[in-house]
Formats: structure tokens, C-alpha cells, sequence
């Protein structure tokens, strides 16, 4: 396997052959393992080349600094120079295969290859992907959905089963959900009882399997 220097914000160098763990894990699958694929293994990969960026405004403005984009998971050079760049975003994932300019070094102007007629349909189709990682509307987290008074009451009643088990008093644990103004404004106007009825909910719930059901 061929060595590479890596870069991953800040360089660095990985541990010499037979001394760093593999580029990929064989039990995932490929979105989660993370995968770098050799040019050689035939594997889909976006072909560019990496320009140094002309002397006209419109070129400089076209130029981009490839570690600067949030999108970029790493980037790998190989022994034979070639620079390897995985972009992830939105549930996707693509690696560029980049020949030309050291693109960690400065911003640089980039060039699409499609090698060959009979490469355009996948070509459009990793270039749709890339639009896709690189979109600020997909880029962006989904929103996190609100809780309901039952999802609340839910999340409630476990934090008081754990916290009691683990030997929290109702009141240390009403304080950690709940906060301390609030412990002490309405701890003897319903709140005391309210700690009761969580832990009582949650013992009916481990009780009747629930934990086992979760897992």
C-alpha cells in the first residue's frame, strides 16, 4: 500500500506502514467508513486538476483554498503527488482525484476532467453530488424536532430512575433538570410530588421492559 502525508486542518503525518489502522473499516459501509479509494482500484472518483490561479480579477475570484471549506472531511497525497480530497455533506459523500498545483498551500483555480464521451452521464451525476455537499441549504443541520409534553415527561421520568439509582436525592435531581430559581420557588407547591410521579413512571416503564425494548 502506497504511503500518504495527510492533511486534516493542521499537517500531519501518518504512523509509518504497518503501525496506522486501515483507511477504511470492511464492516460499514461506505458512507460511514470513511473510505479513500487509489485511483488504481477503478473506483468512481471526480478527476480535476489544480491550476495555479491567473492574474485576471475574474480568475482570482474563481480561485478556492480547498481546506477551507467545512465540507472537506481530508485530504491525502499520495506518493506519486496526487491529491486525494474527500467532501461530505447532506448524507453524501465524493472524492476528487487531483492532479497540478498543491492545493493546501493557496487558493487555486480547479478543472473538471471527464475522461472520455462514454464518462459524461457519471460525471453529471458526480457533479450533481458535489453541488449537492457544497449547497448552504443542505449543508445546514435539519432542525431539531420540539418535545412534547409526553416526550418531556418521558425524558424526565428516566433522568429521575437514573439520578436515583445512581443516589441523587429528588431534589439534586428536580435542580439538574429543572434548575435551582425554579427548585426553589415551587419545590413545596407541586414539584416535590411532580419528582414522585417521574420516578414511579419510570420504575413501571424498566419494570415492564422498557430499556430492554430501547436497545
Amino acid at each position: 500500500m502506497e504511503r500518504f502525508s495527510r492533511v486534516c486542518r493542521n499537517p500531519c503525518v501518518l504512523p509509518k506502514r504497518g503501525r496506522s489502522a486501515p483507511f477504511a473499516d470492511s464492516t460499514l459501509t461506505a458512507l460511514l467508513a470513511r473510505h479513500v479509494w487509489l485511483p488504481e482500484s477503478g473506483a468512481s472518483a471526480l478527476s480535476a486538476v489544480a491550476n495555479e490561479p491567473a492574474n485576471a480579477p475574474n480568475a482570482r475570484q474563481e480561485s478556492v483554498f480547498m481546506p477551507a471549506i467545512p465540507n472537506v472531511e481530508h485530504i491525502l497525497t499520495d506518493a506519486d503527488g496526487r491529491q486525494h480530497v474527500v467532501l461530505r455533506g447532506n448524507r453524501a459523500a465524493i472524492q476528487l482525484t487531483m492532479t497540478g498545483a498543491d492545493i493546501t498551500a493557496h487558493p487555486v483555480s480547479i478543472t473538471i476532467l471527464v475522461p472520455g464521451i462514454t464518462a459524461i452521464g457519471r460525471a453529471c451525476d458526480q457533479l450533481d453530488t458535489l453541488r449537492r455537499i457544497l449547497s448552504p441549504a443542505h449543508s445546514r443541520p435539519p432542525p431539531v424536532p420540539a418535545w412534547s409534553t409526553r416526550t418531556e415527561n418521558l425524558r424526565d421520568a428516566l433522568i429521575t430512575f437514573d439520578g436515583r439509582r445512581a443516589g441523587a436525592s429528588h431534589r439534586e435531581i428536580a435542580t439538574f433538570i429543572y434548575g435551582a430559581r425554579k427548585v426553589a420557588e415551587d419545590w413545596d407547591a407541586g414539584l416535590r410530588e411532580r419528582m414522585q410521579r417521574h420516578y414511579n413512571r419510570a420504575a413501571r416503564l424498566v419494570a415492564g421492559g422498557y430499556r430492554d425494548f430501547l436497545r
